[in-house]
């Protein structure tokens, strides 16, 4: 991705397009494919070769917890999700909900440390330092020399780091002169960057990057920053890092949440598109803390009027509905001419905005999603009086469908334009 080999190619795939717009235009493919996510399908083949024999007792756990269900959306999410809950149907010891990105890869870096192969002999505040210094470097190979920096000289975490030489992968320490190293997936390293910005950064260097966690290159990172701070990993991650200044994890919380705040008050200035990047970012912060306090300090900042715009995936939806349920005051929320809800976002849109009494809806247009019959039943729990317009034109509604909506309507106290 440094440019050498940009210029030739003719399509770009990637799950961050924010990135491909980065580049400098003289090495910009003119053809862009943005992967959004994974189907129950292509999840379900996944599950069966990960998981074996176990994967029916790990889809039923997956579908009986929806928190889990929409992280599996994210292919690298999905793969480790089903490893993570392999190693937890394996040992009846292992403890630990998986609610959030942050838990599962907590677990995994927990289970990784005690397996027989390391059996606790890797430092993670040496690889926190790797990460960070990469990620502030944008960097992603790293050097004996950049190793040797972080102090990881003697013994690397296999699991974590894939040691190259000369092109082939091998899980046993190579000493070569031209040896790189980097993190087997990106996600690994942005979050022993968010390792390194909680527990060894000052308060002061940190607030030297408070700024900064809104932008897309900081997504992951600034998510695991809040992921960090849920109480139950934020215990069991000082098991595994020892000491550290109490008062300065205090502070960096304070600063983090006052920022996701300020940043929210913000975005009334900001257009729809904008507005509503912000809000999801936001709530997905609030979502990884799990505090209720923050959720509804946080809460307290929606704007009274929310317009759902662009593509919407299934993570955005419980985002933001975990936010709004925490709001004392009644929330407008609508959708926009062009919204496309992606997978079952719709979903579990409207089952779980039907179930938060200070919801309501207004304008709804819907004609760039497929509605199934679950999705229709599902509508029809949300609507009710103060309903203006009901888009479902080229949506492949079924009479079936269409009845449970005509139905709840033919009860309301006000006319409501269909079509």
């Amino acid at each position: 991705m440094s440019g050498a080999s940009l210029p030739k190619a003719r399509i770009v795939v990637t799950s961050r397009p924010s990135e491909y717009q980065a580049m400098h235009y003289t090495c910009r493919p003119p053809t862009l494919y943005r992967v959004l996510g994974l189907d129950k399908a292509a999840q379900a083949g996944i599950g069966e070769q990960i998981c074996g024999d176990m994967w029916p007792l790990v889809r039923d756990y997956i579908e009986k917890n929806p928190q889990i269900r929409v992280i599996c959306y994210v292919p690298v999410m999905c793969i480790l999700v089903f490893h993570v809950l392999v190693w937890k149907f394996s040992d009846p010891r292992s403890a630990g909900n998986f609610n959030t990105m942050t838990s599962v890869l907590e677990f995994a870096i927990g289970w990784y440390i005690r397996s027989p192969h390391v059996n606790g002999a890797v430092d993670l505040r040496k690889l926190s330092f790797l990460a960070w210094n990469g990620f502030l470097e944008r960097k992603i190979i790293f050097t004996e020399q950049d190793l040797r920096n972080a102090g990881m000289v003697e013994r690397c975490a296999e699991s974590f780091i894939c040691t190259t030489s000369n092109g082939t992968q091998s899980n046993l320490r190579v000493i070569h002169c031209d040896k790189k190293s980097f993190f087997a997936h990106l996600v690994w390293q942005e979050f022993f960057a968010a390792l390194h910005a909680i527990f060894e950064l000052s308060v002061q260097e940190f607030e030297g990057y408070i700024r900064k966690i809104q932008h897309r290159r900081w997504q992951v990172v600034t998510r695991c920053m809040f992921g960090l701070y849920c109480k139950s990993i934020s215990c069991r991650m000082h098991k595994l890092l020892g000491s550290m200044s109490s008062r300065d994890l205090t502070q960096k919380r304070r600063l983090l949440v006052q920022t996701a705040c300020a940043l929210l008050s913000q975005a009334s200035n900001m257009d729809k598109q904008a507005k509503l990047e912000r809000i999801f970012l936001v709530c997905e912060w609030c979502r990884e803390m799990c505090s209720h306090e923050v959720t509804a300090q946080v809460a307290s900042k929606l704007p009274l009027r929310l317009t759902l715009t662009g593509d919407i995936l299934p993570n955005d939806v419980m985002n933001l509905l975990h936010v709004v349920r925490a709001a004392s005051h009644s929330i407008v929320i609508n959708v926009a001419v062009g919204t496309v809800f992606i997978s079952d976002a719709m979903h579990g849109f409207f089952t779980n905005a039907s179930q938060i009494d200070n919801v309501k809806m207004e304008n709804l247009y819907l004609s760039r999603s497929r509605i199934v019959d679950n999705d229709a039943e599902a509508l029809a729990l949300c609507i009710k009086d103060g309903i203006q317009i009901l888009c479902i034109d080229r949506t492949g509604i079924s009479d079936r469908g269409f009845g449970y909506i005509s139905q709840v309507i033919q009860g309301l106290g006000n006319p409501v334009c269909v079509f």
